[in-house]
């Protein structure tokens, strides 16, 4: 029930957003359609499109250079890219259908509560505490949930793959695969390439105009 109410708040965000187009096929809002990007980002703030990667990237860096599992400050990178990257899900949620955003929400949300856990845990044994990693019994939670993030990129990258630049929407996918590679084998130089990645092509949907999807009308489907 919540996956349904989740796709009609979407569908009619999507129908709102498309400024009434929707109508000409005969489809209303929240009908599994695409949103009208044509202004580039003309209504849209594509700060967090940057803020969240370059936060999560400094992260990588400093736990790159101190260590993974020795190093608050970029545990406390770690947990505010984590809550911007919220915003991140939520703005490519509006790039894509129904069932692909009530999906990437839900990944979304699940994802964030897990890399947030995952940071909060590189302070605590900065501090001196013991890696919830290391322990059994209900801290085992934080690796599903941790794995969400990886997913919730890679369900970011099919978002946006039919509006941003082909390549972007590779890198992100990619970098969404080689993630938990980095952090699960702990490969430092692999994890600040990923960061890096990650800037780069969720940077290109802010710095560039999106493409219209152009799915196919009756029309058109009638005339091929």
């Amino acid at each position: 029930m919540c996956l349904r109410a989740t796709g009609s708040v979407v569908g009619d965000l999507q129908g709102e957003a498309a400024g009434g187009q929707l109508g000409g096929d005969g489809r209303g809002p929240g009908a599994g359609v695409f949103r009208d990007v044509g202004e580039p980002f003309a209504d849209d703030e594509p700060a967090s499109l940057v803020v969240a990667p370059a936060l999560i990237l400094i992260s990588d860096v400093l736990h790159a250079l101190r260590g993974w599992e020795s190093d608050g400050l970029g545990g406390m990178f770690h947990v505010l890219g984590a809550l911007v990257f919220t915003l991140v899900g939520v703005r490519d949620a509006t790039w894509t259908t129904d069932g692909m955003a009530a999906a990437l929400l839900v990944a979304g949300s699940i994802g964030v509560a897990g890399n947030v856990a995952y940071g909060f845990d590189s302070v605590h044994v900065a501090l001196g505490d013991t890696s919830l990693v290391d322990q059994a019994g209900a801290a085992v939670l934080i690796k599903p949930l941790g794995l969400f993030f990886p997913l919730t990129m890679l369900l970011c990258a099919v978002a946006v793959r039919h509006v941003a630049p082909r390549w972007a929407a590779v890198v992100i996918g990619l970098s969404a695969l080689a993630f938990p590679v980095a952090n699960i084998g702990n490969i430092p130089a692999l994890g600040v390439a990923v960061g890096v990645a990650t800037v780069v092509g969720f940077g290109a949907l802010a710095m560039r105009p999106v493409r219209s999807p152009s799915p196919a009308t009756p029309a058109a489907s009638a005339a091929g």
